[in-house]
């Protein structure tokens, strides 16, 4: 009797689905079930990760290592984030190809919390944030007030990167970087850069509308500061690369605005170049590139934030 065969008897007699352990991907699952179908449930990240001949739970949450350096339990991107010090500040290998960044100053020991480390005071009130994620890595600087804000070295953020097997190129349309390699296969993708402040809608809506927020914003939210939260105002940010440099370009009237309302979040990301891709798009940055963005999924029209061009679409 073949796998498939004694899967869907065992799902038939138990009246449960059975699932087909031979066919089992890192972002799929297959299922016999009890009317003699098969039912396939895929996942939009790896959910498992096969290592030492077993399949293990993916898991970002970061770790010390032995040299002090800081990586995640299992993802399919081999990070690697600074334990503090000089030298890169964070890394990403796959499939024999490196992209590595580094800060100009040299990074205090981070603070870990789930999957993000914290580098405290890497300019005077300033943090630098890096996330793991299972199939990519995310940077982020937090800018806590506007007095840290008005730092001549945030007028442009310049990282040295270096790589090996790979090249990485702007796309001018979009904004989007894309670290290829020499058969000219996307092998890490960066979307545009965004940046946003800690806006939130008190004030900005009529009594009934601030009521109705209030109450939604009272549960408990999913998600980090990595994403913008509702209200926030946001900016794409310039960017450029050379052969060994990033450089970003904040928008400097949200950043130093009378308006600003602070921290403010500053905030590149990184993702593998895998088979599968999504990506949103914004009516209020028509051509701005999200390709494989983190975050969350968005679809529709956001009220709480007003104004016809807050329109989300999400293409998978």
């Amino acid at each position: 009797m073949s796998e498939e065969d004694k899967a869907l008897q065992d799902a038939q007699s138990s009246g449960q689905p059975v699932e087909l352990l031979s066919a089992r991907t890192e972002a799929s699952d297959t299922w016999a079930l009890p009317d003699g179908s098969f039912s396939v449930k895929r996942h939009g990240t790896a959910v498992r990760l096969w290592r030492d001949g077993a399949w293990v739970a993916a898991d970002p949450t970061l770790q010390f290592t032995a040299d002090g350096s800081v990586v995640p339990k299992a993802s399919s991107v081999a990070v690697k984030f600074s334990g503090g010090g000089s030298g890169a500040m964070l890394s990403g290998v796959k499939d024999g190809r490196t992209l590595s960044l580094a800060w100009p100053k040299t990074l205090p020991k981070p603070t870990l919390s789930s999957n993000i480390a914290t580098y405290s005071e890497i300019l005077p009130g300033v943090d630098l944030q890096l996330k793991a994620e299972v199939e990519g890595f995310s940077q982020l600087l937090v800018v806590k007030t506007a007095a840290a804000a008005q730092n001549p070295e945030l007028a442009k953020l310049q990282f040295a990167m270096s790589t090996v097997g790979l090249k990485v190129a702007e796309d001018v349309d979009t904004g989007t970087l894309v670290a290829t390699d020499p058969a000219g296969q996307t092998v890490f993708t960066s979307p545009a850069p965004l940046m946003w402040d800690s806006s939130t809608l008190a004030g900005q809506l009529p009594a009934p509308a601030m009521q109705k927020f209030a109450a939604a914003a009272s549960e408990p939210a999913p998600g980090d500061a990595f994403e913008p939260g509702v209200g926030a105002e946001d900016a794409q940010m310039d960017t450029s690369v050379s052969s060994d440099t990033l450089t970003i370009t904040p928008d400097q009237a949200l950043l130093t605005g009378a308006e600003t309302t602070y921290p403010v979040f500053i905030d590149p990301s990184w993702a593998w170049g895998e088979w599968q891709h999504w990506t949103r798009v914004y009516k209020a940055y028509p051509k701005n590139s999200y390709w494989d963005a983190k975050g969350d999924v968005r679809v529709g029209y956001e009220e709480e934030t007003g104004g016809s061009d807050r329109i989300s679409r999400s293409f998978f």
